[in-house]
């Protein structure tokens, strides 16, 4: 999924950016998963 590579990529320092990596890494695996789940299942 891409949005949970996203944030995965902010939570390792592949992406930076000040907000979303302090977010990411505040984040527990399964609400990261959750929250790419949530979105993923929106219409387009």
């Amino acid at each position: 999924m891409y949005l949970y590579n996203q944030i995965m990529a902010f939570r390792s320092g592949a992406r930076k950016h000040p907000e979303m990596n302090f977010f990411s890494g505040q984040m527990t695996q399964e609400e990261i998963e959750q929250i790419a789940q949530f979105y993923s299942k929106l219409p387009r």
